[in-house]
Parts: C-alpha cells; sequence; structure tokens
C-alpha cells in the first residue's frame, strides 16, 4: 500500500495467469489525482485481481469496496487479504463477471474502476450500463497500445498520464454536477 491506514504493507499476489496488479508509478499518480476525493467513498473495483486499487481506497479512508472477479481462486485470496488487513467489514467480494455485477449493481458508487486483462475487449461492453450510473469518478486502465473505446459524451476526461506499457485514464462523470 502507498498511503493511509496500511501504508507500507505488502500484499502477496496470487500466481494466476493474466493476473498483474496495476504498477505502483500509476496507482501512486491515480490516488494524488484522487486525492480529497476518498473520504468516505464508496469503491467498485472491477476485474479485481489483486484488489490494489480497492484496497488502497480502503487504507485512504473509503468507507466501502465491492472487489469484482470471476475467478474463484483469486476471490478467496482477496477475501483473505481482507481479512489480515482487517478491511472485511468495510468490503464485499462479488465472484462474478464484470459485465453481470454492472447490469445487477442497483447501489450507489462515488468511484469505479475498470482495469480488465488487457486486449481482451472487454471495456466497450460496459460502458453502456456503466453510462447510467451515478458515479463521480470512473478510472479505466489498458494497455498503452490497445484502443479505447469512446466514453460516453457525459464523461470527460480529467487526467491520463501513459507509463511504460500502461495507459491511465480518469473519467469525471458531468452528470454529478
Amino acid at each position: 500500500m502507498i498511503s493511509g491506514a496500511w501504508r507500507g504493507r505488502k500484499v502477496p499476489v496470487l500466481d494466476s495467469p493474466g493476473l498483474r496488479p496495476t504498477p505502483d508509478r500509476i496507482r501512486e499518480t491515480l490516488f494524488n489525482w484522487l486525492q480529497g476525493e476518498l473520504t468516505d467513498t464508496t469503491c467498485v473495483d472491477l476485474f479485481a485481481g489483486t484488489g490494489a486499487l480497492g484496497l488502497e481506497c480502503l487504507s485512504r479512508g473509503s468507507r466501502f469496496c465491492h472487489f469484482i472477479d470471476q475467478q474463484s481462486a483469486v476471490c478467496r485470496h482477496l477475501n483473505t487479504q481482507l481479512q489480515t488487513l482487517g478491511g472485511a467489514s468495510k468490503s464485499q467480494v462479488h465472484c462474478a463477471a464484470a459485465s453481470d455485477f454492472v447490469g445487477n449493481f442497483k447501489n450507489s458508487a462515488d468511484i469505479v474502476f475498470v482495469d480488465p486483462p488487457y486486449r481482451a475487449n472487454l471495456i466497450e461492453p460496459l460502458l453502456p450500463a456503466l453510462s447510467q450510473w451515478q458515479t463521480r469518478w470512473f478510472y479505466i486502465e489498458t494497455a498503452s497500445d490497445e484502443t479505447l473505446p469512446d466514453a460516453p459524451e457525459h464523461w470527460s476526461l480529467h487526467r491520463k498520464v501513459k507509463a511504460g506499457q500502461v495507459l491511465a485514464q480518469l473519467y469525471y462523470n458531468t452528470r454529478t454536477d
């Protein structure tokens, strides 16, 4: 963890195909962008994998985080990490496909992280449903050479950074003004 209550804690990465944590440099930049936006928020970490983004949110004061991943071994690993860190009461791990979760989620979230396996074309099918959410911030991470589908017209690109093989983009939902 980079900052907050769990600063300096190392979270082990499960050995699973396609699982890759968001690089520290990108994560630090993202959370600098979101500084002041995390306290008492609800987050959704789609394609959670290592859980690094959602865990960082909880470490920095988010009220609750939903972690979504369809691999049962990853879900078990996330639950174990949340227990170890003391974050189980402030989170829920959903072992489901991101598309199923997005289509059925009836609550609200302040920040959504969309960080699917690279080059798997998993973002575009989620955009119609996500565009209906009253979420303030949407973070999308792709491979730097990957073509990102057009964002909904009411999502304004707030910031973006390219570092190595990663392209990170943070969108602000203007419908939440």
